[in-house]
């Protein structure tokens, strides 16, 4: 016990004759609270990109399946017209949700010979779908260059400079509705909400999502 309050003492710098009075007891019992909230949080941080990734795999695994519908045509034979329409009136896509899905699995998955699968690349395996899909315009190298660790919103940039012009060229496009990204801002990331937020990354899958988190301290 006496290690304990040394440990205390040194990490809030309170002098010894000082650490039996009730108010600076409150003040260590609220820092224990805060260092438990950081720990909490790093923990469920580590949880959530472990799900963001598992988002991006999906992603994959469902535009291999798509892929599989198209390429063999599939769709004919419940009367759909091509993947488009079928992804729209069985699985509820928009046209540019199922272009994305078969284009990651296109451009990120591994190659069976001349096909793709729905295995994602190693080296695109710790990338989101967010990310995957700002890339899918980019040459090789450019790629290449983009780690894990970049933002859509640097990916936009690069994007930018490549194209020499600004970002509106999508969604200035005839006929192209942009989704605008989803924004979950919570004041911490606690066991009651992070359910709600993993439910959200699973059920919006193809969509650009900013997960907020207010700082609780050091």
């Amino acid at each position: 016990m006496k290690k304990e309050t040394t440990a205390m003492t040194e990490q809030t710098n309170i002098p010894e004759f000082l650490q039996d009075v009730p108010a600076v007891q409150a003040v260590k019992a609220e820092i224990v609270d805060m260092e438990n909230l950081s720990k909490r949080l790093e923990s469920a941080t580590t949880y959530i990109r472990k799900e963001v990734g598992n988002v991006a795999k999906s992603f994959c695994r469902i535009g291999f399946k798509l892929w599989e519908v198209k390429e063999n045509k599939l769709y004919i034979g419940q009367g759909y017209k091509n993947i488009s329409e079928y992804g729209e009136k069985v699985l509820g896509f928009r046209k540019s949700s199922t272009a994305n899905y078969i284009s990651v699995c296109e451009r990120f998955s591994v190659r069976k010979g001349d096909k793709p699968t729905a295995q994602l690349m190693d080296n695109f395996s710790n990338f989101s779908y967010g990310q995957l899909s700002l890339m899918l315009s980019l040459p090789e190298d450019k790629v290449n260059e983009i780690t894990p660790e970049a933002t859509c919103k640097e990916i936009r940039e690069i994007k930018k400079a490549e194209r020499g012009g600004d970002d509106q060229e999508a969604a200035d496009a005839p006929g192209v509705k942009i989704n605008p990204p989803i924004v979950v801002f919570e004041r911490q990331l606690t066991q009651d909400n992070l359910p709600i937020v993993i439910k959200l990354l699973r059920e919006n899958v193809g969509r650009e999502m900013y997960i907020a988190v207010e700082d609780i301290g050091e």
